[in-house]
């Protein structure tokens, strides 16, 4: 399955936004380096949710966040530390393993991947429920016996 397509409001729409409306943060007394780092985290946050297999290469990530190279598992580790991302790099592999994601934007699509999760883990369980029953009957019979 293909990754979707970029999740818009990222660091580089709001570099643009500032460009042309400088005014408009001033007059909100934002700072644009702090603007700058909260979207660099919420870009990787995106990035943790759009990865259809979970792995972001760390090119992915410096190219998101407009970033050098060797600044990439810093700003990983930032995420992790603010609880953004639940994820591991593979300094080998250059890849960050994201395990969960901050979810910018919680819709009908979340609802529905939340709902079919749901459903593969109560499918899951009952397996498991159904596997378990007839051993534990059986250990249950031979204690009575015994």
């Amino acid at each position: 399955m293909a990754d979707p397509p970029p999740t818009p409001g990222q660091l580089q729409d709001y570099l643009a936004f500032q460009k042309e409306c400088a005014d408009v943060l001033a007059a909100h007394h934002l700072v644009h380096d702090d603007c700058v780092a909260k979207m660099r985290l919420m870009s990787l946050a995106a990035l943790g949710t759009e990865s259809a297999s979970g792995h972001v290469t760390y090119a992915q990530v410096q190219a998101t966040l407009q970033v050098p190279a060797e600044e990439v598992e810093r700003w990983v580790v930032k995420a992790i530390g603010a609880s953004v991302l639940e994820a591991k790099m593979d300094q080998v592999q250059q890849q960050v393993i994201v395990t969960r994601s901050l979810h910018r934007v919680f819709g009908e699509q979340q609802w529905a991947e939340l709902r079919s999760k749901l459903r593969v883990w109560r499918d899951n369980v009952a397996a498991v429920c159904a596997t378990v029953a007839p051993a534990a009957a059986a250990a249950s019979a031979q204690a009575v016996v015994v």
